[in-house]
């Protein structure tokens, strides 16, 4: 459904779609390694999944850089704690 139900949920509760186009774009221009970056965002690593697969990311290429970004960020927290 991708796109057209962001569009009905952005009319439905009001919510600006700038920022979901923002997030797509940026997902498009950089590729994968975006999803390294998108992890330590607040906030982004809960959508990032939903808009690689509005992109159309292929799904091999997005579990890769996903478990990458969260072995990073797992790894990060744990040195600092």
């Amino acid at each position: 459904m991708g796109h057209p139900l962001l569009i009905w949920l952005g009319e439905g509760f009001g919510f600006s779609l700038k920022w979901s186009n923002k997030a797509e774009h940026w997902i498009r221009k950089y590729g994968s390694p975006a999803i390294i970056v998108s992890y330590f965002i607040p906030g982004m690593r809960h959508v990032t999944g939903y808009f690689c697969g509005i992109s159309h990311m292929s799904l091999k290429s997005y579990m890769l850089y996903a478990g990458v970004s969260a072995l990073l960020w797992s790894l990060l927290f744990l040195t600092i704690g």
